[in-house]
């Protein structure tokens, strides 16, 4: 019972692994979301759902095209891996499968999981789309800000969060936001990219101000330790473009998810 259960959440969080990536790679373009099929990137051949189930249909062709036999890239199976473990690991944290079979179900803690799932997944169309076509499209932030409020708003319904708690969010996303601002606009976008300024509003909003100040030492750890490694073995210079939201969305994720375990380790970063 309880393997199953949680085999199925992984099942889930694949599917919608599938469609961040699906998100990821249509919105940068201005293509169709909704109503448009899946087409093979090489023979451009419509795809049926035997091509498209996710993670089997990967292996169960090789990692190939069914019709022209071209290589399917690696990400889809990595994104969709990653992403349903992500979906385990939230429900477990939460106690999903207790606090649905309780004799009073845990409303919050319910909702709580839906947020994460909804959050990952549109971090990781966030990641997908900065990676390939160094984009953060303001649709994900419009539907990734529409869920925090509505997320707020479950809870405060629910007595869990105070208006004081909401409005003190909402004033740290625009302090930050509104000084990533201004490092924008005085470095003429030489700095940071406006995409990441309206990402600074949102996450502001969503991790608060220690969790913000964490995410983006996390992201500019990650990054400044990929660039090194670009640098050392891929002959890039210090002037080589690097997508920041590949960094922002993983660690904002890490951040939210796991910050009551990280917390202690960063406060004794800031001691020392």
């Amino acid at each position: 019972m309880v393997f199953l259960f949680y085999f199925l959440i992984f099942f889930l969080g694949a599917v919608f692994a599938s469609f961040a990536m699906v998100l990821g790679e249509r919105l940068p373009q201005e293509k169709p979301v909704i109503l448009s099929r899946s087409r093979c990137s090489s023979c451009q051949r419509e795809l049926s759902w035997l091509d498209l189930a996710p993670i089997i249909s990967w292996v169960a062709l090789l990692g190939k095209c069914r019709y022209c036999g071209q290589k399917i890239s690696w990400r889809y199976l990595a994104g969709e891996t990653i992403l349903g473990f992500l979906f385990v690991i939230v429900a477990v944290k939460y106690k999903l499968l207790t606090n649905i079979f309780a004799a009073k179900i845990d409303y919050f803690a319910v909702s709580q999981v839906i947020f994460v799932w909804l959050l990952a997944t549109i971090l990781m169309a966030i990641f997908l789309a900065d990676w390939r076509y160094f984009t953060i499209p303001d649709k994900l932030l419009w539907f990734l800000a529409l869920s925090l409020v509505v997320f707020w708003g479950v809870s405060y319904a629910l007595n869990i969060y105070s208006s004081g708690f909401i409005i003190a969010r909402v004033l740290s996303g625009a302090i930050f936001g509104g000084l990533f601002w201004c490092v924008w606009f005085f470095s003429q976008g030489k700095w940071l990219g406006f995409g990441d300024v309206k990402y600074f509003f949102v996450s502001g909003a969503l991790l608060g101000l220690e969790g913000f100040l964490a995410m983006v030492f996390l992201a500019s750890l990650a990054g400044s330790l990929v660039g090194m490694w670009q640098i050392a073995f891929l002959q890039k210079s210090l002037k080589s473009k690097l997508p920041f939201g590949v960094f922002l969305a993983p660690a904002t994720i890490i951040i939210y998810v796991f910050f009551d375990y990280l917390s202690s380790f960063f406060l004794k970063l800031l001691i020392i």
